[in-house]
């Protein structure tokens, strides 16, 4: 009714992003939830509710594009963990248009679906995710920096860098060494420095343009660690509040 309008507009009023925290709004979703949205939806409204106090109106527009990137996330699963060399499809949170690609025969066991609230940099580094496959959508900030297979000097390269990002503690060489070798010095001193901005990217990397979902194969797939995608946050000032939306395989 009207009253409840006027509570939500007052809830609204009152809600600013630039007050939540960091933190991480977590809901665990199995294999017969993964393809309900409309349960998505409703878990997801509750929890952004219960937990940073998100307005009514707000946390179901976000729990809505949440439950279509869980839809992605199952769509592309097969394509991403199946084909190393290749590009994964893409499309836009808001809004989502349907691929042409078919259901996979394999579901993952169930998912965890996360909005992230990030402010500074937490991953400067390139590096991977210890996960089969985790889909990204940046809405609000920059989206997530990936380094392009194609500029990888030498598999030998790549799989010394990610085993010394395993045991950190133990690397006798450093970061910035490593990088060197993993791409060459020229593209490694250009992409340390480069913007975040889909725009004005560095040719070895690549930046989803706002909105664009990204899917990600990561350490814990068949093709083991040497697969997966190599990746670091944006840069941003500690003040700035990025918001993520994040879907990983539990299996």
């Amino acid at each position: 009714d009207d009253d409840d309008d006027d509570k939500e507009l007052e809830e609204h009023e009152r809600f600013a992003l630039e007050d939540v925290t960091e933190g991480a709004v977590v809901v665990e979703l199995s294999a017969n939830d993964v393809g309900d949205e409309d349960k998505i939806e409703k878990s997801f409204t509750r929890a952004l509710k219960n937990q940073i106090g998100a307005p009514h109106n707000l946390a179901r527009a976000t729990s809505v594009a949440a439950a279509r990137l869980v839809a992605l996330h199952v769509m592309s699963r097969e394509h991403v963990l199946r084909n190393a060399s290749k590009p994964a499809p893409a499309a836009a949170a808001a809004g989502i248009v349907a691929t042409d690609y078919q259901q996979p025969e394999r579901k993952p066991s169930g998912v965890k679906l996360q909005l992230r609230l990030i402010r500074g940099v937490p991953c400067s580094r390139f590096h991977v995710d210890h996960v089969p496959m985790r889909s990204i959508v940046a809405l609000r900030g920059s989206g997530t920096i990936v380094l392009r297979e194609q500029f990888i000097s030498k598999r030998s390269a790549y799989a010394q860098f990610t085993s010394s990002l395993q045991n950190p503690q133990s690397q006798e060489i450093s970061y910035e060494s490593m990088l060197d070798h993993l791409v060459g010095s020229s593209t490694a001193s250009a992409i340390k420095c480069a913007p975040s901005s889909p725009d004005k990217q560095h040719d070895a990397l690549y930046i989803p343009p706002p909105g664009a979902a990204l899917f990600l194969r990561g350490a814990r797939t068949a093709h083991s660690v040497h697969s997966a995608a190599l990746h670091r946050s944006p840069f941003q000032y500690p003040h700035q509040l990025r918001i993520l939306l994040q879907v990983d395989d539990n299996d």
